[in-house]
């Protein structure tokens, strides 16, 4: 009886980045002469060279392929020339330590010490120790993020989640702040799941300096709907949208600095465009103020939906007290 061996296939390109290239196979081996005759040290394959196949078959995708392992290894390694400056030549120490640190970081030891987070070059309305920023809007806080009432919101319990540190876009955020909006976004979906409502979150690097995403509560249409209309919509203006997988992280999508637009939804997949050229600030309320979602055209911009501060003081006060069994930010507090 032969051990079946299976391969790791590894993609070469990210997901809507450029034209997709062949995939990395793996293949572990046993040591040779182990005692366990199922375990395999010796594989014959039979390769079709890479010059005889055309490019739909060199560049198939298997279903099973998964992002590339080392990009936090380049990363790392990438870090630690921007700290030292250019080499130009193999420096095995800066390697040594882009290992180590990625060891630390598996083995669920202390993580290392980062920078901290790029100040802005003026005046900020989102970051929290800001003299800007409105505090009597804020919800709820996290470690990394807070909830606020959005100014101007479509809806009464139209919401940002927000970094309080500054970074411009999901895809500049680091790991645990990526981790805590995703807290933020799953209680939020629980809590407007529970008033038979769906939610739609969006994200807009395009023309803004400070991370924001979006929540709008909608009423219960499905996802498959929702996604459609944007995309639809999205065609009558120009705009390409491309549904992607949920679980990509936006730094799969888009390089840092690459203004972009993603959509995400309760369930399925969301749908994302780099923005190239003109894009309207109001992309997003746009499709959610038609007729067959909101049918509100007449709060598309948010100076046109303007409370008093009373007024905003009162809706926030009301939002953390409804959302207060669902945040859990309040396990900090116990």
């Amino acid at each position: 009886m032969l051990t079946v061996l299976c391969f790791i296939s590894c993609r070469n390109h990210k997901i809507l980045q450029g034209k997709p290239h062949h995939v990395t196979r793996f293949l572990a081996l046993a040591q040779v002469g182990n005692p366990d005759k199922k375990k395999r040290y010796l594989y014959a394959f039979s390769v079709t060279p890479m010059s005889s196949m055309d490019e739909k078959e060199l560049t198939q995708q298997p279903p099973t392929a998964t992002n590339c392992p080392y990009t936090e290894l380049v990363k790392s390694l990438s870090e630690s020339q921007e700290e030292t400056g250019p080499n130009f030549f193999f420096d095995q120490r800066t390697l040594d330590s882009a290992h180590r640190k990625q060891k630390r970081q598996q083995d669920g030891g202390p993580p290392a010490k980062r920078r901290p987070p790029p100040q802005p070059r003026g005046p900020c309305w989102f970051c929290l120790g800001g003299k800007e920023v409105e505090k009597h809007l804020v919800v709820s806080i996290g470690d990394h993020t807070y909830l606020a009432l959005s100014k101007g919101g479509m809806v009464p319990e139209h919401v940002l989640v927000l970094p309080i540190g500054h970074y411009a876009a999901s895809t500049d955020a680091p790991p645990e702040v990526l981790e805590e909006l995703g807290k933020f976004k799953s209680a939020l979906r629980k809590y407007f799941n529970s008033k038979d409502q769906s939610c739609v979150i969006f994200e807009r690097n395009y023309k803004s300096q400070h991370l924001q995403l979006q929540v709008i509560p909608v009423p219960k249409i499905p996802s498959d709907a929702l996604r459609q209309a944007f995309i639809d919509y999205g065609r009558s203006m120009g705009v390409g949208l491309e549904t992607v997988p949920r679980e990509t992280p936006p730094s799969e999508l888009a390089y840092t600095g690459v203004p972009y637009f993603l959509a995400e939804f309760d369930d399925g997949g969301n749908v994302f465009t780099r923005i190239k050229g003109r894009f309207s600030l109001q992309f997003g309320r746009e499709v959610l103020a038609a007729p067959l979602v909101l049918n509100l055209p007449n709060r598309i911009n948010w100076k046109s939906c303007m409370a008093t501060k009373d007024e905003e003081t009162k809706a926030a006060l009301e939002m953390r007290k409804n959302f207060e069994p669902f945040d859990f930010t309040a396990d900090k507090d116990d």
